[in-house]
């Protein structure tokens, strides 16, 4: 059986998925002061399992993910993650004015993407109990009802959380347009707000239940969460076919695991878009699937990820990434020095075909049209075209790591390396061609710019210097600067044995 050992204190065995995480982090000077400054909680975060996060989750929902530990990343030496250093910037620069002039959309994004770090302090779950869709014209549709929630395991750890909400109020709220309610539930005060400027369905209610904090859309979700506390029994952690997929995919110490029933959410999102929701299925190749199940971890410093599908026929397990993987004689290598990676043996053009696919899929007609028009464009414009030229020229395995690690750590700042089946001087070609054609448009139209230095690394400049990629004879790299693409093609160009940078 493999056995997860995320998050536990003692060394893990061999076998299994593990957390092996428990290295110290060096930031750079400024980054290091900057963390420095941010509070740090006294207590030990809690932890729970998808089992018992899903002891507040319905019996019916239709989606649901489980994030069962805290993700703060912080090491022996203090330091703390990402998602914290860019929350404390994000602060800063209201606290002092700096985002004063900002538009509304952006500074809403600005504190969503806050918002998040104080979710992730705490294991939690994000339940989807339905959505709903009507149509505005011959194609188009618009969101016309959810009911959704997220639990946080917090053990009444809940001042940062209210501080957040509290802060999201003084920003978006007015007397004039919103209406709040308190609301007494065996002597904790709740909390539910409406907003005339909104849809009838937005309802949102908030508040502390025992050792948990809900906040909860749509009218009537938080009390469907409450009454599933209250009675266990009706929740999924009682569904016997939930209970042993996370037996199967050896889930319980995940870093996520997501529960997706197929058969529920085409019944309760109604005709106008159970029928986007099949194509986007389809996409992905789980179309017959009743319901899915996959579960995210480490194995030492792989990042493994296994899914569980039920069809009417059977119940499948399959490997979506994993060490295993690596052994494809075309593999690329792992630099030594990378502390996690992905190993998905999936080839590029795959991957390409379903993403475009399923995005493809949730789109209306006219929209579909539009895209697909741009997208000849581009192509008829830089003489290539994606499936032959780019994708058909490359292969499987793809491999991901955190080699060289990004000053503050951001999640997307990792490296991307595929092998090369094709010629690798019409890659290069057909992405130079391509990336000229762009070059140009951003050059006409914003400030941003696409730029070729002198040994082939093409990068994106928008006063810092990121994403990057360069193609080699071998493969093509992917990484979130020029320096970082470099020092990987550095060392997939060096013999096996000297692979490890000094």
């Amino acid at each position: 059986m493999i056995t997860f050992c995320l998050g536990t204190p003692s060394p893990c065995r061999a076998e299994g998925w593990d957390e092996g995480r428990n290295r110290t982090h060096h930031a750079r000077k400024v980054a290091g002061f900057l963390i420095a400054l941010l509070p740090v909680g006294g207590r030990e975060p809690a932890r729970a399992g998808p089992a018992e996060l899903a002891k507040a989750v319905p019996n019916d929902v239709v989606a649901a993910y489980f994030v069962g530990g805290s993700h703060r990343e912080q090491s022996e030496s203090g330091d703390q993650n990402s998602f914290q250093i860019a929350t404390f910037l994000i602060d800063q620069a209201f606290k002092v004015g700096l985002l004063a002039k900002i538009d509304q959309t952006t500074r809403a994004w600005l504190d969503a993407f806050a918002s998040v770090s104080v979710v992730l302090e705490h294991p939690h779950a994000v339940m989807l109990f339905d959505i709903r869709a009507e149509k505005t014209d011959e194609d188009g549709h618009r969101l016309s009802g959810l009911h959704a929630a997220l639990v946080m395991h917090t053990r009444g750890r809940n001042e940062l959380i209210e501080r957040r909400i509290q802060h999201l109020l003084g920003s978006y709220t007015n007397r004039d347009e919103t209406t709040l309610e308190t609301i007494e539930r065996e002597g904790t005060t709740t909390y539910r707000l409406r907003d005339r400027r909104l849809a009838d369905w937005v309802v949102l209610s908030w508040g502390r239940l025992g050792d948990d904090f809900v906040v909860a859309i749509g009218d009537g979700s938080f009390e469907r969460v409450a009454a599933t506390l209250q009675n266990p029994s009706s929740s999924v952690a009682t569904d016997r076919w939930f209970v042993d997929g996370l037996n199967r995919l050896a889930a319980e110490d995940a870093l996520l695991t997501v529960y997706l029933r197929c058969d529920e959410l085409r019944r309760t999102s109604g005709p106008a878009l159970a029928m986007k929701i099949d194509r986007v299925l389809q996409a992905l190749k789980i179309a017959g699937g009743e319901r899915v199940l996959w579960a995210v971890g480490y194995a030492g410093r792989s990042v493994e990820i296994r899914q569980l599908l039920k069809t009417a026929a059977s119940d499948e397990v399959s490997t979506i990434a994993g060490a295993g993987v690596l052994d494809a004689s075309n593999a690329p290598r792992v630099p030594d020095s990378a502390t996690a990676f992905a190993a998905v043996d999936v080839k590029p053009s795959v991957w390409f075909d379903r993403a475009r696919n399923a995005y493809l899929a949730g789109r209306s007609p006219t929209n579909q049209a539009g895209s697909r028009a741009y997208w000849r464009d581009i192509e008829t414009r830089a003489g290539i075209r994606f499936a032959d030229d780019i994708f058909a020229g490359l292969s499987g395995p793809i491999i991901v790591h955190d080699f060289p690690k990004h000053a503050l750590r951001l999640p997307p700042a990792w490296t991307i390396v595929a092998p090369i089946s094709g010629d690798a001087d019409r890659l290069r070609r057909s992405l130079d061609a391509l990336f000229t054609t762009w070059q140009r448009e951003l050059e006409e139209k914003c400030s941003m710019r696409l730029r070729r230095d002198d040994d082939g690394v093409w990068h994106l400049f928008v006063g810092v210097e990121g994403p990057a990629l360069m193609v080699t004879d071998r493969y093509l790299v992917i990484s979130f600067a020029p320096p970082a693409v470099r020092q990987n093609v550095e060392l997939l160009v060096r013999p096996a044995a000297s692979a490890a940078p000094k």
